[in-house]
């Protein structure tokens, strides 16, 4: 039972058994930590209590490593936590660093340069929207049909994919989805929304199959 590194525990424990003396039990507990009910060297014989005293100190050793077991895991997963923690900070100053190169321009969306690669780039607009089934929302002087000339013509012109929303387009529709607008006089009113593109469907779809994950 006892290894190399544990057999300075033999003698008090032998000694303890075969004695019947107290004082060996609390040898024993000073070196290995395992405090020895003193009763059971109440048995009769050599054999009981070498019985008794040997189970109690293999159970005790067997909660221990139960505890160091236990105290390992919670080392590991709290290292892991640590770790995590770590790369979610990584990540929270990358995207601070990337705020901070983010340029904002005060132009027309015709004056903006747009110098990032085909490839990795995706042109968002959303002008003020004119007449539908609905009341206007255009305000400050814009008028509606030279904004919508406008846009389409930067459309036309432009290399890039570009997404548009508005109430109608010429362009290909590619999504349709609810908008509350409390503008109105008679209370909240739910408008249809959408999202336009200048891609063909042809475009748009494999687009949307190459998206799909199997």
């Amino acid at each position: 039972m006892f290894s190399e590194q544990n057999e300075k525990l033999k003698k008090p424990l032998h000694l303890a058994i075969v004695e019947k003396d107290e004082k060996y039990l609390k040898d024993f507990e000073e070196i290995s930590g395992i405090q020895i009910p003193s009763e059971l060297l109440d048995f009769e014989t050599i054999n009981e209590r070498r019985l008794k005293v040997m189970g109690f100190v293999k159970k005790n050793k067997n909660t221990e490593k139960r505890i160091e077991l236990q105290q390992l895991e919670r080392l590991e997963q709290l290292e892991q936590l640590q770790q995590l923690q770590r790369i979610e900070r990584l990540q929270q100053l990358e995207q601070l660093e990337q705020l901070e190169q983010l340029e904002i321009i005060n132009n027309s969306f015709v004056n903006v340069k747009i110098e990032t690669p085909l490839e990795k780039t995706v042109v968002y607009l959303d002008p003020p929207y004119g007449k539908s089934n609905t009341n206007s929302y255009q305000h400050g002087g814009n008028n509606y049909s030279e904004m919508q000339e406008e846009v389409n013509k930067y459309i036309d012109n432009s290399k890039y994919r570009i997404y548009l929303s508005g109430y109608d387009s010429k362009f290909l529709k590619v999504l349709e989805y609810e908008h509350t607008m409390n503008a109105s006089q008679f209370g909240p009113t739910k408008l249809n929304e959408y999202l336009f593109s200048n891609q063909t469907k042809e475009e748009f779809e494999n687009k949307q199959k190459s998206m799909v994950t199997i």
